[in-house]
């Protein structure tokens, strides 16, 4: 008698394992999918964000610096700067004056560089796609990755009787800064992901212990 006992009591232990293995089997099965579906929404939606932000802060960063380069150019065309020889020192001076937060070089019509606020390269030659374009009347800017981002903007300088294009404005800017604080932004955004992430996970095994409790009682 007392070994029906055991074996029937073997039989019970064996049933209510595999219940229980049952209801946690199931109660995973609502996780992973929910865990891998909120995983992969957010990091899309981070990655989305943070591009998105980029490309309009480099079209933003593009404008702004053209139309830095324009306003020299006007003024410098406007003053002759490229024609009169004389006022060789005014215009050292405005060039100067404007470069403060970034490198500002003038070339004239051959490409040739005629003025440059860090005076490094007067008397070279630029051929560079922005300065090409500008001397074409293309105003052009890119932002390039130079050890550090850096953004290179162009302006043609035109003669103010005949029209004809006489050099360029090139501005060179450091964007280093702005893009770093993206890039922090980024990591911002993954780091609240996994915050999500996390409580929706303990949501769902909740939500899923109250959905298979009646489950779990009728097994």
């Amino acid at each position: 008698m007392s070994q029906n006992i055991s074996i029937l009591n073997g039989e019970l232990v064996t049933i209510f394992n595999n219940k229980k293995s049952l209801f946690y089997g199931l109660r995973w099965r609502l996780i992973i999918p929910y865990l891998l579906i909120s995983v992969f929404s957010l990091l899309l939606f981070s990655t989305f964000i943070s591009r998105a932000y980029e490309d309009y802060f480099v079209k933003i960063t593009q404008s702004q610096y053209i139309k830095e380069a324009n306003i020299l150019a006007v003024t410098i065309s406007k003053s002759n700067f490229l024609i009169d020889d004389s006022k060789k020192n005014t215009f050292d001076s405005l060039i100067n004056d404007n470069s403060k937060e970034y490198r500002t070089l003038v070339v004239d019509k051959k490409g040739i560089v005629i003025n440059d606020s860090a005076g490094r390269d007067i008397g070279k030659t630029y051929i560079l796609p922005e300065v090409l374009k500008a001397l074409q009347k293309m105003d052009n800017a890119q932002v390039y990755d130079e050890n550090e981002k850096v953004v290179y903007a162009s302006a043609t300088i035109v003669d103010n009787n005949s029209n004809d294009v006489l050099g360029a404005v090139l501005i060179v800017a450091s964007v280093e800064e702005s893009f770093m604080f993206i890039n922090n932004i980024f990591s911002l955004v993954v780091i609240l992901t996994v915050i999500i992430t996390l409580v929706v996970t303990i949501l769902v095994f909740f939500k899923s212990k109250i959905m298979l409790d009646p489950l779990r009682n009728f097994l």
